[in-house]
C-alpha cells in the first residue's frame, strides 16, 4: 500500500498552519499601518494577506492540477515578497533599540 498520500496530506495541513500565520502577520501589519496612517502599507498588506489565503486555499483544493500548483506557487511568492518588503520597511521605520547608545555617524 502506498503511504505517500499521508505525507501529502500532512504537508498540506502543516502548510495551512504556516500560511494562516503568514496571512495573520499581513493583517497585523495592516492594522499597525492603519494606526500610523500609512495607507499604502495598509492596502498592500491587506492585499498580500488576501492573495496568500485565496491562492493557498484554491491551490490546495486544485493541487492535483497544474492551475492548483501555480496558485500554490503564487501564495509562496506573494508571501515571501511581502515578508521581504515588510522587513525592509520595518527596519527603516522602527528605531533600533540601541540607537540612544550610538555616537552620531556610527553604523
Amino acid at each position: 500500500m502506498d503511504e505517500g498520500w499521508v505525507a501529502g496530506i500532512l504537508h498540506l495541513a502543516f502548510g495551512a498552519v504556516g500560511f494562516a500565520c503568514l496571512a495573520a502577520a499581513t493583517f497585523a501589519l495592516a492594522a499597525w499601518a492603519r494606526e500610523r496612517q500609512e495607507r499604502a502599507w495598509m492596502g498592500l498588506s491587506r492585499l498580500a494577506g488576501t492573495l496568500v489565503l485565496l491562492a493557498f486555499v484554491t491551490g490546495g483544493a486544485l493541487a492535483s492540477m497544474t492551475a492548483g500548483v501555480a496558485l500554490l506557487w503564487l501564495a509562496v511568492v506573494t508571501g515571501w515578497a511581502w515578508l521581504a518588503a515588510a522587513s525592509v520597511h520595518l527596519y527603516r521605520t522602527v528605531p533600533h533599540p540601541d540607537a540612544h547608545r550610538r555616537a552620531p555617524g556610527d553604523l
